[in-house]
């Protein structure tokens, strides 16, 4: 009976992919803080080629993409590359135990647990690779002989060792490729995982060949991690879409419209205010939208660059993680399209709805015009009548007063009563005044100005009452004077619009 093969030369590779931001010192600082992330990890001090083992200020990569490469010292694997790929700052390592050692992918993996880089957003993607070579040279490695060795020698329990694919590169051979569950806990949403797990597994004789497909191929990137920066790419895109439901949702918008459109059927009034209110709610949506309609225009090109380039780096994907990563990308192109359409639509509804709104407002405002005319005319046609009664009334005062001087006539009034009419008569001319100016301005100033004419009317009406009736005390005048004051107060008040 055959046995099953057993596997060899445990390595783990690692990618880690970090988003540029397009600005160089922002660019610089990122990468130095990757690179310094291997500083529990790896010593840095020997060099790979001509490469620098530090990132240098103001380095631009060569034409091999490299800002740095560095190993370590002794006969074990343990190579680092930080390289600039188009808009991504790329950290790719290798570790392996060393000949004669015992070790497996745990001990490698828990020695990369002390990397310590960049968090956050900032974190496109990174994979760990469990590489490994069969016991048997020649033997292109079969993965569902190879499921229990391979779930033995991760320690990871699960179903996901009997999900393995071969595959087969033209150039460099075939491979057995799994995909176990990534380190940590679970994702709350597999399709956005930030972090994988990739198993793969060549024949015995083919080291070369599997380092240049997952690893380097001297200082150039390999096709698998080109494809895993692609993919990463495209999961990214996944979790910035669950993103892009804050602020404004389309619903709310439609329910913006709905209310400038009840407001729109409604009659035209002069009061504005609500339909000023909700249009400018609803024209408040209209930036936002643009923005989230932009953003969704990026993705699906950005989806569509990193399917594209997934496929120009494996070729067509049929089964496993790969097939995975291509059933995303065509559910996430369409489901950008459908939310593009969605957007486009609501502000397509916006903007007619919004040019309802401003002509019902413009009406609306048009009207309050013209009543504020209206009331503008009524109130010069008021005042108008009030100045000819009081010039009226002033020239009949003015011709009693010449008749009376003219013909020498003594008013019947008591000597006492003379002052008070006097004062009273100016009181009435200062009311008369304040009056007219009152019907001409709304100033709070010649609000109180009327209230304390009115006082002196009544406080001169009270003296001249008291003073005809009969001559006493000053006290008794005074508190004549404060009734009529009193009363002339309160009637001014009542009357006060």
């Amino acid at each position: 009976m055959p046995t099953s093969p057993a596997l060899e030369g445990f390595e783990l590779v690692t990618h880690v992919f970090v988003a540029a931001t397009g600005d160089a010192a922002a660019d610089q600082d990122r990468a130095t803080r990757l690179w310094a992330g291997l500083d529990g990890t790896l010593d840095r001090r020997t060099a790979i080629g001509h490469h620098p083992t530090e990132v240098l200020e103001g380095a631009r990569p060569g034409p091999d993409g490299v800002l740095a490469a560095a190993k370590a010292s002794g006969p074990a694997v343990h190579q680092a590359l930080l390289r600039r790929e188009n808009d991504m700052i790329w950290l790719a390592t290798v570790r392996a135990v060393a000949p004669g050692e015992p070790g497996t992918w745990p001990d490698l993996e828990s020695d990369w647990d002390r990397f310590d880089g960049p968090r956050g957003d900032a974190v496109i993607g990174s994979v760990r690779i469990l590489q490994a070579r069969t016991d048997r040279p020649g033997v292109a490695p079969d993965p569902v002989e190879l499921s229990d060795a391979v779930r033995a020698a991760t320690g990871i329990d699960g179903a996901w060792a009997d999900t393995g694919i071969a595959w087969t590169d033209a150039q460099l051979g075939s491979f057995a490729v799994w995909e176990a569950p990534p380190a940590g806990p679970p994702p709350h949403d597999p399709d956005g995982r930030t972090h994988r797990r990739l198993v793969v597994v060549a024949a015995h004789d083919r080291d070369p060949q599997l380092s240049a497909w997952t690893w380097t191929r001297g200082p150039y990137p390999t096709p698998l991690g080109r494809y895993l920066l692609q993919a990463a790419t495209l999961r990214h895109e996944y979790r910035l879409r669950g993103r892009r439901d804050g602020g404004t949702s389309l619903d709310e918008a439609d329910r913006r419209c709905e209310r400038v459109l009840a407001l729109v059927r409604g009659p035209i009034t002069a009061d504005v205010d609500p339909a000023l209110t909700a249009l400018t709610e609803l024209t408040s949506t209209g930036p936002e939208l643009v923005t989230r309609a932009t953003r969704l225009r990026e993705g699906a090109r950005n989806v569509t660059i990193a399917r594209r380039n997934m496929v120009l780096h494996l070729g067509p994907a049929v089964a496993g993680p790969f097939d995975d990563d291509r059933r995303l990308a065509e559910w996430l192109e369409r489901q950008l399209d459908n939310d593009l359409t969605y957007v486009d639509t609501a502000l397509e509804r916006l903007r007619s709805v919004a040019g309802l709104g401003e002509r019902f407002v413009e009406r609306g405002l048009q009207r309050a015009q013209e009543r504020l005319q209206r009331r503008r005319e009524l109130q010069q046609r008021r005042q108008e009548r009030f100045n000819l009664t009081l010039t009226g009334l002033v020239g009949a005062i003015l011709m009693a007063l010449a008749a009376i001087q003219a013909f020498g006539y003594t008013p019947p009034l008591p000597p006492a009563a003379v002052p008070a009419m006097i004062a009273l008569l100016g009181a009435f001319a200062l009311l008369m005044s304040m009056i007219v100016v009152r019907i001409s301005t709304t100033s709070r100033a010649v609000g109180w100005a009327l209230i304390v004419a009115a006082g002196l009317v009544g406080a001169t009406a009270g003296w001249l009452v008291q003073s005809w009736a009969q001559e006493g005390p000053v006290g008794v005048t005074w508190a004549a004077a404060g009734v009529g004051a009193v009363v002339g107060v309160c009637v001014t008040l009542f009357r006060r619009p």
